[in-house]
């Protein structure tokens, strides 16, 4: 059995896109960073802590378990915590490049396998006037979302160019899932 140890609707879809069958379960853990490891170290440690605790709520399967956060400079940007700090978020990022990583893993309980990787994709947004931030933000699109803004595709009217994957930056490196996870197994 397949269990995806996170909330995401965006993750569920992309997973049922796929064609996987797989059940839920959120682990409700405490979003720490260790700012000692590198931004892709830290979205796997995550990843790894939350597959760990969807394990304890299963006999056995494979659970797949992500994080995912925007590079910016030299900060790590997470989920805004207001409409305020989205709009000042989007703001700073207009016209500028930033990174999408998004960590995962992959643990076989049975097996006591564990696979983590790091999917990481380039982005820059497009300067875009205020009153198209303020009203983006006050649709709510992008607030629970790591920088504040949700890209819907490769045409997305914020972002002038995406380099790798899309999926990767919707929540779940899809491609490297799908090479990742053999029927039954985390064998490559």
């Amino acid at each position: 059995m397949l269990y995806l140890a996170s909330g995401s609707k965006k993750r569920a879809e992309l997973l049922r896109q796929a064609g996987y069958k797989f059940k839920i379960i959120v682990t409700g853990i405490t979003e720490r960073w260790n700012f000692t490891l590198s931004p892709e170290e830290n979205v796997k440690q995550l990843a790894y802590r939350k597959a760990l605790a969807a394990a304890e709520k299963i006999r056995e399967g494979t659970i797949i378990a992500a994080d995912t956060i925007v590079v910016f400079g030299k900060h790590i940007v997470r989920k805004p915590r207001s409409k305020a700090h989205a709009i000042e978020l989007l703001k700073s990022m207009r016209g500028k490049t930033q990174w999408v990583l998004t960590g995962v893993c992959l643990l076989d309980k049975r097996a006591g396998k564990c696979r983590l990787f790091c999917g990481k994709t380039l982005i820059l947004c497009r300067r875009v006037p205020d009153s198209m931030i303020e009203e983006y933000v006050n649709s709510g699109r992008g607030m629970g979302r790591a920088g504040g803004y949700a890209v819907e595709g490769r045409n997305d009217k914020f972002v002038k160019i995406l380099k790798g994957s899309l999926t990767n930056v919707m929540g779940l490196p899809m491609g490297r899932i799908k090479r990742v996870y053999g029927p039954g197994s985390l064998e490559s």
